[in-house]
């Protein structure tokens, strides 16, 4: 049932860490690069759109100027007429004919022989022509020589400015569709005439579904531009391999929460077990001292009365001051032991650091006489207050400053900071005995574990469990060969 849990949970987890990431993060990127496809199209579309415009303006201004220069070598003679436009017609791919139109309207000769005689007399650009005087640019597609073609007529005139005749000029539509789709294939193009009409079309799109439109200098006639559609196999290849990178990115996320998750529970579980552990010792202990303290004391009393007896020996006096250190060095085990166990009923009150520290200044002087070592002590202000049990700091203070004059092996020195830092008051105590090895230090907090031959492998526990129980933390670090510094934090009162 459990397991079952477990991998519902898990299951749940790779939905949402791995799944539904990498579909709105592929979402979203497919999203961007259409949007990105569409701006370049937009860009391409606009500049190639421009490009139409004057290259179809160029050629409309074009075929007007050679027409209006034909018009200058005035003749009445067929044959050159007919050789002139014969040539020009030849030179340019863009005419699908040119043409002499005689006053009347007829169209007299051409590059192409009519199949019947053509007049273009009702044709609303030759009327315009004629009044005007002026180059005319037809408004719709007019079925000249079985061809679909723009006409553009220029009128001849004399010196005193009367008309002669025309020059007319069929431009092939089909022409400029080819070119158009040769230069720029991935664009859709409208033009249309001043009426609306159609005058070439490279798709079936209707003028208002158009994304550019530009109105043309040289005639009243408006160019449209669609870029074609998105390539969707392109799009769809690239949404394919952004959801197979962003599943394998998600999936490597997904492994590493899954890692630290199970490195946090392995923790916590580690965590639970030495806390059962110290609790079960704890337990042990207090229950043990307690059973051990009451003999110890009739013993000790036993023991002072015997002294008083027989203490005139200098060998008796001996074995009794041995036995009396003994039984202080148990009692002082019995202690750690106590504290081990549930904690004791002790009144946190105001009390200045310094002063403490003071208090068991002159012990840690004396025993540091006995190790060869000089102890220095250093405060940072004569007012650092903590709420603390007194007797416990105390207790902290002389015990790691135990263990630094017992790490001294010949000379050495300690010491002994204490600062105010921010909300903290820092205890520091600093030695350059012989270190901790590194082997040991993860387990420096652990009960039983000492490098002392006599020593119990309590007196950190005690230590960090009296800081806990004051709010604080205490860290080691140490350097084998080098010393060790034990830097202990408490919040000021």
């Amino acid at each position: 049932m459990q397991m079952s849990k477990n991998g519902l949970k898990l299951f749940i987890m790779y939905i949402f860490v791995v799944f539904v990431p990498s579909l709105i993060i592929s979402g979203y990127l497919i999203y961007a690069e259409k949007k990105e496809i569409q701006t370049e199209q937009a860009l391409k579309v606009n500049t190639y759109t421009q490009f139409h415009k004057n290259h179809i303006d160029r050629l409309i201004g074009e075929t007007i100027v050679s027409l209006e220069t034909l018009t200058l070598l005035r003749t009445n003679d067929n044959n050159k007429i007919q050789t002139m436009l014969q040539k020009t017609y030849e030179r340019d791919p863009r005419y699908a004919g040119l043409f002499y139109v005689n006053p009347k309207g007829d169209i007299v000769i051409g590059t192409k022989e009519l199949k019947t005689p053509v007049s273009i007399v009702n044709q609303e650009f030759y009327l315009s022509a004629k009044i005007q005087k002026n180059t005319v640019i037809s408004e719709a597609i007019d079925e000249i020589d079985d061809h679909r073609v723009v006409a553009i007529l220029t009128p001849i005139l004399n010196k005193n400015r009367e008309i002669t005749g025309y020059l007319l000029a069929t431009l092939r539509l089909d022409y400029m569709k080819n070119v158009i789709r040769e230069l720029t294939p991935d664009i859709h193009l409208l033009l249309v005439d001043g009426l609306n009409q159609s005058l070439l079309n490279t798709s079936n799109t209707k003028a208002e579904q158009y994304l550019v439109q530009v109105q043309l200098d040289k005639v009243p006639w408006r160019l449209y531009a669609n870029p074609k559609k998105i390539d969707h196999s392109q799009l769809v290849k690239f949404s394919t391999l952004t959801l197979l990178i962003t599943i394998a990115f998600s999936h490597v996320l997904f492994l590493l929460v899954k890692y630290i998750l199970l490195k946090r529970q392995a923790r916590r579980e580690r965590h639970q077990n030495e806390t059962q552990k110290m609790e079960m010792i704890g337990t042990l202990a207090a229950s043990t001292a307690h059973e051990i303290r009451n003999p110890l004391t009739g013993i000790k009393g036993l023991i002072h009365l015997l002294q008083e007896k027989y203490s005139h020996e200098p060998e008796d006096t001996f074995y009794f001051s041995v036995i009396n250190e003994e039984i202080n060095r148990i009692n002082q085990i019995v202690n750690e032991f106590l504290v081990l166990g549930k904690p004791t009923a002790e009144v946190f009150s105001k009390c200045n650091i310094v002063t403490i520290v003071k208090e068991v200044e002159p012990i840690i002087k004396s025993e540091a006489n006995l190790y060869n070592a000089i102890v220095r002590f250093e405060y940072d202000s004569n007012d650092i207050n903590v709420d603390c049990a007194n007797v416990q700091i105390k207790q902290v203070i002389l015990n790691l400053s135990k263990n630094a004059l017992e790490a001294i092996e010949d000379t050495g020195n300690v010491a002994i900071f204490i600062t105010a830092e921010e909300q903290n008051c820092i205890i520091t105590v600093t030695d350059n005995g012989k270190g901790i090895p590194d082997h040991i230090m993860p387990n420096i907090f652990n009960p039983f574990v000492t490098q002392k031959t006599a020593g119990t492998g309590l007196g950190l526990v005690v230590c960090k469990r009296i800081v806990e129980l004051h709010k604080g933390t205490i860290h080691v670090t140490s350097t084998v060969g080098v010393g060790t510094s034990v830097k202990i934090t408490i919040p000021l009162a």
